[in-house]
């Protein structure tokens, strides 16, 4: 029995002359003089030329001779990203050849495969050629569009062909996939990280049980952990009481194999019921002085509805007791609170004020440099003085305090930024008025000090006159913030976005007319 990926196997699609791209070949006969330049110099010189050299000069440098073909294919095949049918910036006009030119290895340092019918390439020549296969380290198939032949059918089957192969590599650091289906893909990428000569030199690993955390070994290399463990009550009569801790054992960080935590540089910690905390809460540290110094964290965690105690809520001292916060360069959070809608639980507005009072104790977290931010999709909308009270003001609390980011990124769902109540019955204007007010109040705060601010800082004129945060960001990031407040109207000629009268707004509306208002 054929499978769809099969059948493209054999199509028509890929032909021999197809196979040009990948596949170079095993060996180039070519003699040079001795007193030539590429046979005098060393090759740790040419591998430097060659971090100037984009991804299809690479091919030709491999095709020229054999004292360039093993530094040029293994440049060429170190790291690999597939993003099949990827969007690309205006500018290139869908030219994914000059897309790889500018961006691939001079800021990616990686190959890129964009199209299909290149990937098939890839997967044929890499199948045929075992030596060009072990030079492979670094494997990232990215979330991809399956609107080629076959849909996501064929895209998950290739997902799997991916990991299939990748089961022989010996010299394998890092792979990445984007599952198109999420449950049954970790249960494949689970059963993968398992063999013996993939861990052998893999610096990060995904458990679902912390029996997988030594079986069959600890990855003598592994330095990025990412804790997903199963905390699902599998007893449906147990009482509703119980504490979703209890299903995370206790982990000793003194004892093996716990005791690679403390070598770690980046961990991740979440539950299948987004209970991440009850992770940090269940590691004994080694000593209470000894706390976790990590350069990246991740925790996602949600607060669990109907528990009758507090054992969900969102704690911050849950993380500054194992963590060493002021060590931590990256930190990315996605935490909530469902219940504040309901009961006015205010556990999100305690744990970041709570943070900043920590921040502020600590000159403002320095090693810090990159925070992210986001929340759980919810059906329950806000309303604007319970998204500025229970949200904006404590983030943005906390954020001011930050004296060295450079990257900052908050990833908030519109329906959770939605901002008002059809029973409010009030009128685009007023609306409008209310949206405005809560930008202003969020964005502003990062910009404008406030009044004891400017009275602290009449004493010093010699100071910085910036917020700390923009005296290093660099990089800001609102993935679907904006859009929270521009597209709620069902009207949308009488959005904020429409009636404001900035050039900023205006020059939304001239992009928006330019690619997809048709007269």
């Amino acid at each position: 029995m054929t499978s769809k990926f099969d059948n493209i196997y054999k199509s028509d699609l890929v032909t021999n002359a197809s196979l040009a791209l990948f596949n170079t070949r095993t060996f180039k006969n070519t003699i040079h003089p001795t007193n030539s330049l590429i046979t005098k110099l060393p090759p740790y010189i040419i591998q430097q030329i060659l971090e100037y050299v984009n991804q299809f000069d690479l091919i030709n440098l491999s095709l020229t001779c054999s004292r360039l073909y093993l530094l040029a294919i293994e440049k060429l095949y170190k790291r690999i990203t597939i993003v099949l049918e990827a969007e690309f910036p205006n500018k290139y006009k869908g030219d994914s050849h000059k897309y790889i030119i500018d961006n691939g290895m001079k800021y990616m340092d990686s190959s890129l495969i964009f199209k299909l019918n290149n990937l098939l390439k890839f997967i044929i020549t890499i199948t045929k050629n075992k030596s060009i296969f072990q030079l492979i380290k670094y494997v990232v198939f990215d979330k991809s569009y399956d609107t080629f032949q076959g849909g996501s059918d064929l895209l998950i089957a290739l997902q799997c062909q991916i990991m299939k192969i990748f089961e022989f590599s010996k010299n394998l650091n890092f792979l990445h996939i984007s599952f198109v289906d999420f449950t049954k893909g970790i249960d494949k990428l689970t059963k993968f990280l398992s063999f013996e000569n993939v861990r052998q030199k893999m610096f990060k690993l995904l458990i679902t049980d912390l029996n997988q955390l030594n079986k069959p070994f600890i990855p003598p290399n592994l330095t990025n952990l990412f804790l997903l463990l199963n905390d699902h009550d599998d007893d449906n009569n147990n009482n509703n009481n119980n504490n979703n801790n209890n299903k995370i054992p206790i982990m000793d960080l003194s004892m093996p194999p716990f005791d690679c935590f403390n070598s770690l540089f980046t961990l991740t910690c979440s539950t299948t019921n987004q209970l991440g905390l009850s992770i940090l809460k269940n590691l004994k540290l080694s000593s209470r002085n000894m706390k976790l110094k990590l350069k990246g964290l991740t925790v996602f965690h949600q607060e669990q509805q109907q528990q009758s105690d507090n054992s969900t809520k969102l704690d911050f001292e849950i993380i500054n007791q194992t963590i060493d916060l002021t060590y931590l360069s990256h930190l990315y959070l996605k935490v909530d609170c469902n219940e504040h809608r309901d009961n006015l639980c205010n556990c999100y507005e305690i744990f970041f004020d709570k943070f900043s009072q920590f921040s502020n104790q600590n000159n403002g977290l320095p090693n810090l440099i990159n925070f992210e931010i986001e929340s759980y999709p919810n059906m329950e909308w806000l309303r604007p003085h319970q998204q500025m009270e229970n949200i904006l003001t404590p983030l943005s609390g906390f954020i001011k305090t930050l004296t060295n980011l450079s990257r900052l990124t908050i990833d908030f769902s519109t329906p959770g930024f939605k901002m008002f109540d059809n029973n409010l019955a009030l009128s685009n204007y007023m609306l409008n008025k209310l949206n405005e007010h809560l930008m202003q109040a969020f964005f502003l705060s990062f910009v404008i000090k406030n009044d004891n601010e400017n009275q602290n800082d009449n004493e010093n004129q010699n100071d910085n006159d910036k917020v700390p945060l923009l005296t290093n960001l660099k990089t800001l990031q609102l993935p679907d913030f904006f859009t929270s407040f521009i597209y709620y109207k069902p009207d949308f000629m009488e959005s904020l976005l429409h009636t404001c009268k900035c050039w900023g707004c205006q020059l939304v509306l001239n992009k928006l007319e330019m690619n997809f208002m048709i007269n």
